[in-house]
């Protein structure tokens, strides 16, 4: 059995760039028995919650499309934070499970496990985030300009800040494989 972890860990770390994985920190494994049962149920509450947070994202997201009478400006900011969600679902809750499983297994994370969890966590956490607080500023200018919210939050303008919140998002994720601390802090501040 020894042989066959020592023989699977070797395979498992091999990155592109040797031991190193680009600009990631490499993992701590020295304190994964204080971990472990954490890691389990982690990871068992995100494979459950998993499909269910895709299906009722993609429920929202595919309802609002749908229906034109439903695409006000409101609703297009929650169609963007369920996109978000989905993709949270889709990417970072599977890549977040199999990181789990394999530091509980072998007590190392191969690199491209540790990149897709890592900017899936950023673009899509980094979404979620700018999207609340843009629900947050279009609930203010309903309540300080009622009288002039349709003239002010149009669906137009809506998603062009829908659209500029992706885009400084994975601009500022791309940014980060530079190598560049600022960069990251910059992301992290946002």
């Amino acid at each position: 059995m020894d042989s066959f972890s020592t023989t699977t860990t070797a395979t498992l770390t091999v990155s592109p760039l040797g031991n190193s994985c680009f600009h990631l920190p490499d993992a701590e494994f020295d304190k994964i028995e204080q971990r472990r049962t954490s890691n389990l149920i982690t990871g068992i509450i995100n494979a459950v919650l998993s499909p269910f947070a895709v299906t009722a994202n993609f429920l929202i997201v595919f309802v609002i499309l749908r229906k034109y009478s439903l695409q006000t400006p409101s609703n297009l900011l929650l169609t963007c934070l369920a996109i978000s969600d989905l993709l949270v679902g889709l990417i970072f809750q599977p890549s977040f499970v199999i990181f789990r499983i394999l530091e509980n297994t072998y007590g190392l994370v191969p690199c491209v496990v540790r990149m897709i969890y890592r900017m899936g966590f950023f673009i899509c956490y980094g979404v979620s985030f700018m999207t609340l607080c843009a629900i947050s500023c279009e609930r203010l200018l309903t309540l300080l300009y009622s009288f002039r919210f349709q003239e002010l939050v149009r669906r137009e303008r809506v998603s062009k800040t829908a659209v500029f919140i992706w885009l400084v998002n994975l601009l500022f994720t791309c940014l980060q494989w530079a190598n560049n601390h600022i960069f990251v802090g910059i992301h992290l501040c946002l």
